[in-house]
């Protein structure tokens, strides 16, 4: 089983909660002559750190494991499993401010939720998806908008894509409403 995680290392989350302490360092003493200021900026500086590693604990459980049964995706908790014959084509998927890149699904997948008894059973809504998005887990080359082919199949990924999902480069499938196929 061969695994794809997120790039970035801890170093870079470490500079940018540096870089946070310090601008809050220098706002506190830019304005250390407002009570108000000075209370409601010591209550934001725990509240952004605490972002901070929420999205280092996001992008350090982010993962793509891929064998020859299939792959599995996680993103924090959230997990799916599909088969390669479920595969239909690579593509992009405008999702709010950002487009991703990532595989669509033929039919969608169930997804499950580790909640590792933090939250009841009855709480969790699993949900199905079509799309797995692989951005920000899997180095994929993009070139004028959209994901490169030819220069995928050089990657050792897109070499895993060639073995066990050969549709992904040959699907002549018609996207959905609001997706972009690759050329």
């Amino acid at each position: 089983m061969k695994t794809y995680q997120s790039q970035l290392p801890l170093s870079v989350y470490l500079g940018l909660a540096v870089s946070y302490l310090l601008f809050q360092g220098s706002v506190f003493w830019f304005f250390i002559s407002r009570d108000n200021f000075l209370r409601n900026n010591l209550f934001m500086l725990p509240v952004g750190l605490v972002f901070l590693g929420w999205l280092y604990y996001f992008s350090a459980t982010s993962k793509l494991q891929v064998d020859a049964d299939g792959f599995e995706w996680q993103r924090g908790r959230l997990h799916l499993r599909s088969p390669w014959s479920n595969v239909s084509y690579l593509g992009s998927k405008n999702e709010g401010d950002g487009t991703t890149y990532g595989l669509f699904l033929k039919t969608p997948m169930a997804t499950t939720f580790d909640a590792k008894r933090l939250l009841p059973k009855v709480l969790l809504d699993p949900k199905t998806m079509d799309y797995v998005p692989l951005s920000g887990i899997v180095p994929l080359p993009i070139r004028a908008g959209a994901i490169d082919l030819h220069a995928l199949r050089q990657t050792p990924f897109g070499q895993d894509l060639i073995r066990l999902a050969p549709q992904v480069f040959q699907s002549s499938e018609e996207p959905r409403a609001g997706d972009r196929p690759l050329p």
